[in-house]
């Protein structure tokens, strides 16, 4: 979003998906739906394991812990995200055992200061205004990146277009959760582009 802000020349549209907007509110989002999801469950060692981490998480110090939004659904809900990245990966032809372990190590290296950046400098203060079409796609469920900050964000923003997409059945991968009803979103909205509508 920051290069699109920065260089608007070089692109036609700006399309977040599971968009990153205000962190630490997206942590505490995830966070109640944790320990909501875990309440329902009666799992008191999750309740328990997560309110420890309210602290930290509302200081901007950590994240919500994935492993407990990926088990009550928050990552995603009709793929096992890690588990596709892996047998796609392993079984398409596209792909050897050098590019599994490329992958790998550049999530390695990237995620740590990446979501460094994000909780100690809230995108909305960088980004206010986009000079191209602006789309933020979140599936309903996303607790990864949560849809009320990334609702809060799109309302603020300032572009010449704009539009929120959710895709009801998904969490934070709508594009492969939802593959077919994404790929006509997608279509439309290019071609609407196109035409300058």
């Amino acid at each position: 979003m920051k290069a699109a802000a920065r260089a608007p020349e070089r692109y036609a549209a700006y399309i977040g998906i599971g968009q990153v907007a205000d962190a630490v509110a997206s942590e505490l989002d995830s966070l109640a739906y944790v320990i909501d999801q875990a309440t329902l469950a009666g799992d008191t060692t999750d309740i328990g394991r997560a309110e420890r981490l309210r602290d930290e998480i509302t200081r901007g110090e950590r994240l919500t812990p994935r492993d407990l939004v990926r088990k009550y659904g928050g990552a995603s809900r009709l793929i096992n995200d890690n588990m596709d990245y892996y047998t796609g990966f392993l079984f398409h032809p596209e792909y050897n055992l050098l590019d599994v372990l490329r992958y790998i190590r550049g999530v390695s290296a990237t995620q740590g200061p990446l979501l460094d950046e994000v909780l100690k400098q809230p995108l909305p203060e960088q980004v206010e205004r986009l000079e191209i079409p602006a789309y933020f796609v979140m599936g309903r469920y996303d607790y990864m990146t949560s849809v009320q900050s990334a609702q809060a964000y799109f309302d603020q923003l300032n572009a010449p277009r704009k539009d929120f997409v959710v895709f009801e059945h998904s969490a934070h991968f709508p594009q492969f959760e939802e593959e077919e009803a994404f790929a006509q979103w997608l279509s439309r909205t290019w071609s609407e582009l196109q035409r300058g509508s």
